[in-house]
């Protein structure tokens, strides 16, 4: 269409105040069919631990001819999002621990998550990695497509990641092939027909994962919720590459049975936050 397509941030920071850091972002895009930008401004407290507190407003005007419409509702929204997260390095078999929680502001809608993470290293060359998660909506009515929860991963509403495919025109699409963690995050795919797997209402994920110095990482996901059974996936990653080889939802052939039935279901995982790649 000829148009100028592009992204500019502008950053300031701040000396010490009520935090210990804080910034001002001011960002605005013409990128992926979105024409938009967002104010976010963000404060850090520094102890034996570290508390991030958030807050960010955001418009976005999105036409669907650069976008998945299953994925994707065109138009114009105003969003606003309130986030806290929490995290420490700690010594021992529990060597990492995160928490965040948020809620989001929409025309008539609201949501809220919570999500924590952690480390297990019973041995230098062992370690368990478990993330939970669980989101609500509030006043959900008319929720645009891409603010909706999906069971296989999240798809960036926000425009803050670097997609390389939102159109799923090709093999490197969002959700169908490109994979990012958020939400209930089922490394496997999920459909409801030929839509892929959402919910407007209460749903919860866990995701665990086996990482050891000689064999390939070992995952197992399972989510559900008000709109669905639980399902199930388990598989291994290789790099950036992710290969299930079972998935409970599948009606014949849950588990591999030859390559085409891995090549079918293989998705990568890899994301870039464009915030930090213009600073």
């Amino acid at each position: 269409n000829k148009k100028i397509v592009g992204k500019i941030s502008r950053s300031f920071n701040f000396e010490e105040n009520l935090f210990n850091e804080s910034s001002l972002r001011f960002n605005g895009m013409r990128l992926h069919g979105n024409t938009g930008g967002r104010i976010e401004y963000n404060g850090r407290i520094i102890s034996n631990s570290i508390h991030d507190f958030t807050a960010l407003a955001s418009h976005s005007a999105l036409e669907l001819a650069a976008l998945d419409s299953n994925l994707y509702s065109a138009g114009d929204y105003t969003t606003s999002l309130l986030q806290y997260r929490f995290s420490k390095n700690t010594k021992g078999i529990i060597d990492d621990i995160l928490f965040q929680s948020g809620i989001m502001f929409g025309k008539n809608f609201s949501k809220s998550w919570i999500e924590g993470k952690t480390k297990i290293k019973p041995h230098k060359y062992i370690n368990f990695q478990i993330r939970g998660w669980a989101g609500d909506f509030y006043n959900d009515n008319e929720i645009p497509k891409q603010y909706r929860t999906y069971l296989s991963g999240g798809i960036d509403p926000m425009f803050s990641s670097y997609i390389y495919d939102r159109t799923g025109r090709s093999s490197y699409a969002i959700m169908q092939n490109q994979y990012i963690q958020n939400g209930p995050a089922l490394r496997g795919l999920v459909k409801d027909g030929s839509s892929f797997a959402s919910s407007a209402s209460m749903t919860w994920g866990i995701n665990l994962d086996l990482k050891t110095r000689f064999l390939p990482n070992i995952f197992y996901d399972i989510a559900g919720g008000d709109d669905y059974n639980s399902y199930s996936a388990a598989g291994i990653i290789l790099g950036p590459i992710i290969i299930p080889l079972y998935q409970s939802w599948e009606e014949v052939g849950q588990s591999a049975k030859n390559a085409k039935w891995i090549s079918d279901r293989v998705r990568l995982q890899f994301n870039f936050n464009l915030a930090s790649l213009l600073q």
